[in-house]
C-alpha cells in the first residue's frame, strides 16, 4: 500500500486523520523493523525491473510476466501470492474432505455446515493448517502455530456466545453475521441510501 493509501484507509478505518506523512513513517518504521524482507523486496523488484527476472512464478504455478510496471504490485506478489496458493489448498481438501466450501472472500475462507457438526470444524482447521503445510513442508511447527479467526453463525446459536469442538477448540459463534467493516460502511454510506430511498 502507498503512503497515500495507507493514510486513507488509517482515517477510515480508526476514525482521525492520518496525514501522508503519518503513513509514511508507518511504512518507514515496518522496514526497519522487518529490515531483511526489506532487502529482499527490493532485489526481488530491481531484477524485475531489469529484466533478470523474465517472470515471478509461485508454487503452484501461478505467473506473473515480466511486463507489470507497478513495483509495490510486484514485490507483493510472493507473499500474497503464497497466500492465495494456501488458501486454493485449503479450499481444495475441504472439498476433498466433504466440507461444502461455496466461496472464498479475499482472506476469509468460508464453508457451510449443519449447525451441530463441529467436528467439521476440526476439520475446516486442519485444512488451513494442510493447505500452508503442503507448501512449506520444513514448516510443520509454523503451521501448527498460525493464528486462525473462526466464527460460526446459525439462527440456531445463542446470540455472541462459543462452542467447543471435539478438539477442544473454543469457536466464537453467533445468531447473525455482521462485520463490524460492514457496520462502518453502512454508517458512513447510509446517508445516501435514505436519500435515495426518498427520491424513489
Amino acid at each position: 500500500m502507498s503512503k497515500y493509501g495507507l493514510a486513507n484507509k488509517l482515517t477510515q478505518d480508526l476514525g482521525r486523520n492520518f496525514s501522508v506523512d503519518d503513513a509514511e513513517d508507518l511504512i518507514e518504521k515496518f522496514y526497519d523493523a522487518y529490515s531483511v524482507f526489506q532487502e529482499w523486496q527490493d532485489d526481488l523488484i530491481y531484477k524485475y525491473e531489469n529484466k533478470d527476472l523474465k517472470y515471478i512464478r509461485l508454487a503452484d504455478g501461478w505467473t506473473i510476466f515480466g511486463d507489470n510496471p507497478n513495483a509495490r504490485s510486484v514485490g507483493n506478489v510472493p507473499v500474497q501470492g503464497m497466500g492465495s496458493c494456501v488458501m486454493r489448498e485449503a479450499d481444495l481438501l475441504c472439498h476433498e474432505l466433504g466440507l461444502y466450501s461455496p466461496f472464498t472472500l479475499h482472506d476469509a475462507l468460508y464453508i457451510e455446515i449443519d449447525a451441530d457438526d463441529l467436528k467439521a470444524i476440526d476439520t475446516f482447521i486442519w485444512c488451513m493448517r494442510e493447505g500452508f503445510a503442503r507448501f512449506f513442508p520444513d514448516q510443520l511447527e509454523i503451521a501448527k502455530q498460525i493464528r486462525l479467526d473462526v466464527y460460526a453463525w446459525s439462527p440456531d446459536y445463542n446470540e455472541d456466545s462459543t462452542l467447543i469442538t471435539p478438539e477442544g477448540r473454543v469457536i466464537e459463534c453467533s445468531n447473525i453475521y455482521i462485520d463490524s467493516r460492514a457496520e462502518k460502511e453502512y454508517e458512513l454510506f447510509s446517508k445516501y441510501f435514505d436519500d435515495l430511498s426518498m427520491d424513489l
